[in-house]
């Protein structure tokens, strides 16, 4: 029928892109068999290592080449650098990390990106880029010796961490709204896990 096939041409006309650090895996599985995905995320990539234009370019690059008329770009970051950089810098770098700054710089240089997608989206005349923020986090329960054997240091306390990313999240969607862009949703992680580690 008429509407079916319109239906299947919007459905082809997607791509759907996954790019962060790899809380984003829970993306692959919801998005398991699906020939529009590509999963572009990276262990270890940070939002404060944004500011890298090498590392900007992984993702402009490939959102560039598209050939569908949209594009659904998730963007996963935020655990890296709470969960494993500040951790590394207080422990094994022996720094005195100054909160505020620190979560600024996740903030300035993540919304760098966000604003360099959505100025080629408006370069775009016959494409267009949707962009959504996704915070699927959710610490694993770990023990001590496993963060010794794995990262060398002990992790930031618990609570701390599910406080800094409520954080990130809340200044991430104040700064959407500075710039007039929509908030679907933005809740806290807290109610997501109850463990020690």
């Amino acid at each position: 029928s008429t509407n079916n096939n319109t239906t299947a041409k919007k459905k082809n006309d997607l791509t759907i892109y996954t790019f962060g650090d790899s809380q984003a895996e829970v993306l692959d599985y919801v998005f398991y068999k699906d020939p529009r995905y590509h999963s572009g995320w990276r262990s270890g990539w940070s939002a404060r290592g944004l500011y890298l234009e090498a590392n900007i370019q992984k993702i402009l690059v490939p959102i560039s080449k598209c050939t569908t008329k949209h594009m659904l770009v998730n963007l996963v970051y935020g655990s890296t650098d709470i969960d494993i950089n500040l951790a590394y810098k207080r422990h094994q770098k022996k720094q005195n990390v100054n909160i505020k700054t620190f979560m600024s710089e996740m903030i300035n240089n993540f919304w760098g990106l966000i604003s360099r997608i959505r100025q080629m989206n408006a370069d775009m005349t016959d494409k267009h880029i949707h962009i959504c923020l996704v915070f699927p986090y959710v610490p694993l329960p770990t023990t001590n010796e496993y963060w010794l054997s794995t990262f060398h240091n002990l992790p930031s306390p618990h609570e701390e961490r599910l406080q800094l990313y409520d954080e990130f999240i809340l200044l991430l969607k104040n700064k959407c709204h500075t710039n007039n862009i929509h908030v679907t949703s933005a809740h806290s992680v807290k109610s997501n896990t109850n463990h020690r580690n």
